[in-house]
């Protein structure tokens, strides 16, 4: 029940029992019309359940073999080994019947879960729980190793490294000084204008001085 029955064994038994005879058992397929608009998961989750179909089958034709040599009263009496193998056979398709319907029923389960619990969880198996009786202190002890996993991981070093933003950077125009031309820091241009007063008192001064000297001149 808890392991499921050995594929090797089962097919043996599966191809023992017919299951296109009179007692027509085998599991119905999917029509060809409808297989393109199937998905993946749908394509799958159908193969399971024709499988799990199948064996029920081939057990339904192991018990109507068994019925069949009861309800016959043969003279000589029945076999009884026969009819215990067709019985055992029976009991153990639909012991892995049991344990397959556990298993597709956590498939649809344990995506819902925790990442880190998915592990732990699928080793675990069902008995009168899906996930067993223990399943609580189990997903806390993994949560305690993880806890402490996490406290012997050194921490990540930064990528980002450390900057320094340079003083002057010039403009568009002129270029950044050159440390040897300016000295010790680097010293930014500047522009003087001369007043408009002072220019016009100096070409005054100018034009009278060169009137004084052609007076000079002619005299």
């Amino acid at each position: 029940m808890q392991g499921g029955f050995p594929d090797e064994h089962k097919k043996v038994i599966l191809q023992k029992y017919p299951k296109k005879q009179d007692l027509y058992t085998e599991a119905p397929k999917v029509n060809l019309e409808i297989v393109p608009l199937m998905s993946e998961v749908a394509v799958k989750r159908d193969q399971h359940f024709l499988e799990t179909q199948n064996c029920v089958g081939s057990a339904l034709s192991a018990l109507a073999a068994a019925i069949s040599m009861i309800l016959d009263d043969p003279e000589d009496g029945i076999d009884q080994e026969v009819l215990t193998k067709y019985l055992c056979d029976a009991g153990k398709l639909l012991t892995d019947v049991f344990y397959q319907q556990s298993v597709a029923r956590k498939s649809f389960i344990t995506p819902l879960l925790n990442k880190t619990v998915k592990p732990t969880v699928e080793a675990i198996k069902a008995d009168e729980w899906l996930y067993g009786q223990k399943f609580a202190e189990q997903i806390k002890e993994v949560q305690t190793i993880g806890k402490a996993c996490a406290t012997l991981k050194a921490p990540e070093k930064s990528s980002k490294g450390f900057t320094q933003k340079p003083r002057f950077q010039g403009n568009l125009r002129y270029p950044p000084a050159k440390y040897k031309q300016v000295g010790r820091y680097p010293r930014q241009a500047t522009i003087r204008f001369k007043a408009r007063n002072q220019r016009t008192s100096q070409s005054t001064q100018k034009a009278s001085s060169q009137k004084s000297s052609k007076k000079s001149t002619k005299k």
